[in-house]
């Protein structure tokens, strides 16, 4: 990824007759170890319209993968792997372990960067923050 990102960089820089940095250096990888890692980044990839606030229309993004997984908590039934526009799962991890995590993946989740939180609610859902006790108060 940085070769190719340093190729298109020099292209754009001989373009437009300057130079400098063209693409702020974003490349990270880290290999995941864990069912809880994988479900996390799972969870990031297939539902990252609700990452950055989309709320879609339906229950899946139309323009993601996530028609083709099979492990949604709600029960979507995936399409058929032979118009599949992502690879079959080549690891164990990938395919199965992930599963071990215990938390299955929901249509509804929105994901962070460290992980996924609780599918969004409407705020009338949410409990009430409790106020603060004052000073010397009886329990």
């Amino acid at each position: 990824m940085q070769g190719l990102s340093v190729r298109i960089a020099r292209r754009l820089n001989r373009l437009w007759e300057r130079a400098g940095r063209v693409f702020a250096d974003r490349y990270h990888d880290h290999v995941l170890k864990t069912p809880t890692e994988v479900r996390n980044a799972l969870s990031y990839v297939l539902n990252n319209a609700r990452k950055h606030g989309r709320k879609p229309k339906r229950l899946l993004d139309p323009f993601a993968s996530g028609r083709w997984f099979d492990g949604w908590k709600e029960g979507v039934p995936a399409r058929s792997e032979a118009e599949a526009p992502v690879a079959k799962a080549g690891t164990w991890l990938l395919g199965i372990g992930w599963k071990r995590s215990r938390r299955p993946i929901s249509a509804r989740e929105v994901p962070t960067q460290q992980g996924a939180r609780a599918p969004a609610r409407h705020p009338r859902h949410r409990p009430q923050a409790l106020a603060p006790k004052s000073e010397g108060a009886q329990p």
